[in-house]
């Protein structure tokens, strides 16, 4: 009712889609395409260097694609957006640009050029703060990565706060990632504070083992 049309592409073949559409019923009620010789893969997922299944992509009324990633990672709010034509497109293009920089702060982090990936972090909150996944990654990279030598916390702890305001603090993942940039720097009590809303979210066994650590430390 809103003049979205959805289209999911496959690279199986015929058989084993087909029988799978049909399975899932009114869950998968939208156009399934099959896509021959994985041109389709090559043109969008290739071209955006994305690897990952399933990754969903927007393409607005002017033919540009204004949104890309995990549906799990923004995709509704996004569609929201762009449906009621408050969705920002510059912003977003300098998020995806400051996606693209994640593995270049790291490398300067492991290398330890220290002040040169201070400036790359800052950049990349800059221009990626309203992009919950990536300053999710950010965050938890710099929180967990056992490849770096030192730690900027600082920088993890504004990433995850960004996260965590991108996502609204719905996601359970942006929420365990949020909790330990706190427990990482000491404050354990609100570590236990977003982990329960984490927990609260999503029942999962990791989770609550995370959340028992740091009640353990109160």
């Amino acid at each position: 009712d809103k003049g979205v049309i959805f289209v999911g592409i496959s690279d199986e073949d015929a058989p084993t889609v087909t029988p799978f559409v049909k399975k899932m019923g009114k869950k998968m009620d939208y156009k399934v395409a099959i896509d021959d010789n994985r041109k389709t893969f090559k043109s969008w997922m290739t071209a955006y260097g994305q690897n990952g299944i399933p990754t969903a992509f927007i393409v607005n009324k002017q033919r540009k694609i204004a949104w890309l990633g995990h549906p799990m990672g923004g995709l509704d709010e996004a569609l929201r957006q762009i449906t009621e034509g408050t969705y920002d497109l510059q912003s977003a293009s300098k998020g995806y640009a400051a996606k693209k920089l994640l593995p270049d702060y790291f490398a300067l982090e492991i290398a330890g050029s220290l002040t040169k990936a201070k400036a790359l972090g800052e950049k990349i909150m800059a221009d990626g703060s309203t992009d919950a996944q990536l300053m999710n990654a950010l965050a938890w990279d710099i929180l967990t990565s056992p490849k770096l030598k030192s730690r900027d916390l600082d920088l993890a702890m504004k990433a995850a706060q960004a996260a965590y305001d991108a996502s609204q603090g719905n996601n359970a993942g942006i929420l365990d990632t949020y909790a330990l940039a706190f427990y990482k720097t000491g404050d354990v009590k609100k570590a236990v504070q977003y982990q329960r809303k984490a927990v609260g979210l999503m029942n999962d066994p990791q989770l609550s083992e995370t959340l028992k650590k740091y009640e353990d430390e109160l």
